[in-house]
């Protein structure tokens, strides 16, 4: 089984796993600029 095949096989878990980093740093972002007091 060759590296392409892999990441085809986990290509929806791969980006789906992104998309949560991304989502939660993005929140995280958020929260601390508008959210904290300044």
């Amino acid at each position: 089984m060759g590296l392409t095949e892999m990441f085809k096989g986990d290509n929806q878990l791969y980006i789906l796993c992104i998309l949560l980093v991304l989502k939660y740093n993005v929140c995280s972002h958020i929260e601390g600029t508008f959210l904290s007091p300044p």
